[in-house]
């Protein structure tokens, strides 16, 4: 199926400093969600940044990356 994925990447303070979006192929909801977080990943790593958080409204991913340790 055809996907519009998305991700923004803010200081702690809330400032912007990065936004990106695309429409890709993939083969749910949940995969949709996982490669948003990995396109993501990949650009914060790509431009050092040594620490990140992840913030998701896909519970499953949360407790799949956490491995059911989530603090919320």
């Amino acid at each position: 199926m055809h996907s519009g994925i998305g991700w923004v990447l803010t200081e702690e303070v809330g400032e912007l400093l990065e936004q990106q979006g695309r429409i890709t192929l993939t083969s749910s909801a949940f995969h949709s969600e996982c490669l948003a977080c990995l396109v993501a990943m990949i650009w914060c790593f790509d431009h050092n940044f040594c620490h990140i958080t992840v913030a998701t409204d896909c519970r499953w991913m949360e407790r799949r990356l956490w491995n059911g340790k989530s603090n919320r």
